[in-house]
């Protein structure tokens, strides 16, 4: 009798905290549906790899790209000037990794980022899609060019010597520019090809192995991963003829002809004929003018150096004459803090020359 009952007790022990750990999984399973469908409420449906802090953030986010390009590192850099100018204990302006041009103007209009980064194009199409009483989109200042990379693999696996080949293609990340404007020069060119989707960091890797055979990469020059892909892994670059220009050019709205001159790339690289497509930092009619004031006094007070430091930047506008001529061109207003800004600069001008005829 006295064995019989020692055993249930042992069943016993050995049930309930079975019993306790079952529920608790079934809670879990339980709770994970209703959690993600709250997700999907209080989060905006946008493509980009949006970090933790997007949702409950105390600095100025900067939307960049993603690591294969330029937007990502100079975001960066442009965001620690920022905040190395203010001398603030803490940082103010943060730069944030996204998919480039589409994702950051869609985050502009959702008030999640303070700052995007966008090709010139993408944010004029933006503004002119929506009615003018209804979107808050504004220019702040233009940037630099980003330069269309058509990195080949090595010539053992892609024997082809037109592009897109035979093998597959990383045309770009979904929702990205670069994926746009590698779907247009095909159309232009009458080919087809499905995009390969290839995480960012393995790009190299797969082109290295011959797993691609083009990959598409939209950045200012030189870019860090092309200087990789050409000096470490034997790829080359793709060089367009004069007669694939003159259709690429008017099917890729703002583009123009660029050659990447010899040896940008190591030695072994020749001149390449591409195109290359104007940049924009842009933000919305809400982002206060003393936060522009601060951007673009610190943008023209540091840019010699920047410049010096980044040859990415080299194509960047400082002279507020020239910059102002090309906002002026925009098929898109200016932010008002941009206005301001460059109309105290004539004044501040103006009272010079005045003194100095005095």
């Amino acid at each position: 009798m006295t064995e019989n009952k020692d055993k249930r007790n042992n069943t016993l022990i050995f049930i309930i905290p079975l019993l306790a750990i079952i529920s608790i999984i079934v809670l879990i399973f339980a709770f994970i549906p209703a959690h993600e469908k709250m997700s999907e409420i209080e989060r905006t449906d946008i493509e980009a790899p949006i970090p933790p802090q997007m949702y409950s953030s105390s600095h100025q986010l900067i939307g960049t790209g993603n690591r294969l390009g330029t937007y990502f590192p100079m975001g960066n850099v442009l965001a620690e000037v920022f905040n190395k100018d203010l001398n603030e204990n803490g940082s103010v302006f943060k730069a944030i990794e996204t998919n480039g041009s589409m994702d950051n103007i869609a985050l502009l209009e959702a008030n999640q980022i303070t700052l995007g980064m966008s090709e010139t194009r993408i944010a004029e199409e933006a503004y002119a899609g929506r009615d003018s009483n209804g979107t808050k989109l504004r220019a702040v200042w233009p940037l630099w060019y980003d330069v269309v990379h058509i990195v080949k693999t090595p010539e053992k696996y892609e024997s082809q010597k037109v592009f897109p080949g035979i093998r597959k293609s990383f045309m770009g990340q979904k929702g990205s520019s670069t994926l746009r404007t590698t779907q247009e020069i095909l159309k232009a060119l009458n080919q087809r090809r499905t995009n390969e989707e290839v995480h960012s960091s393995e790009v190299i890797s797969k082109l290295s192995a011959g797993k691609l055979g083009y990959a598409v990469i939209q950045a200012g020059l030189p870019n860090k991963t092309v200087t990789e892909a050409l000096m470490f892994h034997d790829c080359a670059l793709y060089s367009f003829s004069d007669e694939e220009l003159n259709k690429i050019i008017p099917a890729v709205s703002s583009s123009q002809r660029y050659t990447i001159q010899a040896k940008t790339y190591g030695d072994k690289q020749e001149a390449v004929n591409t195109i290359a497509i104007p940049n924009l930092l842009v933000a919305t009619e809400d982002t206060p003018n003393e936060y522009i004031n601060i951007i673009l006094e610190t943008l023209i007070n540091n840019t010699k150096r920047l410049k010096n430091r980044y040859s990415q930047l080299k194509t960047l506008p400082t002279n507020p004459e020239e910059a102002e001529e090309i906002l002026n061109k925009l098929k898109m207003p200016t932010h008002s803090g941009t206005i301001a800004y460059l109309s105290e600069l004539k004044s501040e001008v103006s009272e010079e020359a005045k003194n100095e005829s005095e």
